[in-house]
């Protein structure tokens, strides 16, 4: 994906350091060259990061690196797209879905997002 970020993580404290210390909301992608509904969301993914590129960012992490992280879920389904805001996991998805339907969930992070900074005063 080029719009979005490949990042690899050393560790876990590592990752949570990297969404503590991030302004902006963050979307984590996980993904594996070998799954087909990964392939199906690239342009999906590509198209969102386009569109609120400065605002959100986008981030994948392949599937293998995300058990060094601990981000481990209930479900085998890929691809997880797990949205943060100022560190904390604001909502999770799991599998496709549409470019609309996404659009909607990244507007509501950043909703979600401006509420808090107005609190959090540096």
């Amino acid at each position: 994906m080029n719009s979005s970020s490949n990042k690899k993580f050393g560790s876990k404290k590592e990752f949570e350091f990297f969404l503590r210390k991030s302004e902006e909301p963050i979307v984590i992608v996980i993904n594996a060259d070998w799954c087909g509904s990964c392939q199906i969301m690239i342009p999906i993914i590509e198209k969102l990061a386009n569109e609120f590129a400065g605002k959100i960012r986008f981030v994948n992490v392949e599937n293998e690196d995300s058990e060094n992280l601990e981000l481990k879920f209930n479900s085998d389904s890929l691809p997880k797209i797990l949205l943060f805001n100022q560190g904390r996991m604001e909502d999770q998805l799991f599998g496709t879905a549409s470019f609309e339907f996404l659009e909607k969930k990244m507007k509501a992070l950043l909703e979600d997002s401006s509420k808090s900074n107005m609190y959090n005063l540096k």
